[in-house]
């Protein structure tokens, strides 16, 4: 099983995304993480928060790397990092966790994460809302 974080920097791609989630049938664990820092990966990547957040969407995959099918869904794979992946300090499955869990907020349904970024009035990096 493979753990993927698709960071969302706007309205548009959240729609492509979610339209691909529709259409995907190996993907399934699908969670909104917000951060109130920036996230960063073992390969240097930082991935930047925007009005004081970072969106990603969290899924998982059985059996496949999903790159080439978010690309020809029109997605970006620079968005895309294997949880694994991520600057976590501990190394252990048990202590990323208990610190990825510490350093984002979890939405289970897409409903409340609407509901949490019209709270906010969230505007994307691309002004869109």
């Amino acid at each position: 099983m493979h753990n993927w974080l698709y960071f969302i920097e706007s309205n548009k791609e959240y729609q492509k995304l979610m339209k691909f989630f529709e259409n995907e049938k190996d993907v399934n664990g699908i969670t909104y993480l917000i951060f109130e820092e920036d996230v960063s990966c073992k390969s240097s990547k930082i991935f930047r928060m925007h009005n004081n957040l970072l969106i990603a969407v969290n899924f998982f995959t059985y059996t496949i790397d999903p790159r080439e099918k978010l690309i020809n869904s029109g997605l970006e794979t620079n968005f895309l990092v294997n949880y694994y992946d991520l600057n976590l300090g501990g190394l252990d499955p048990e202590s990323r966790i208990h610190i990825f869990n510490e350093r984002s907020k979890r939405i289970i349904f897409e409903e409340d994460l609407i509901d949490f970024l019209d709270e906010l009035d969230l505007k994307f990096k691309d002004g869109s809302s």
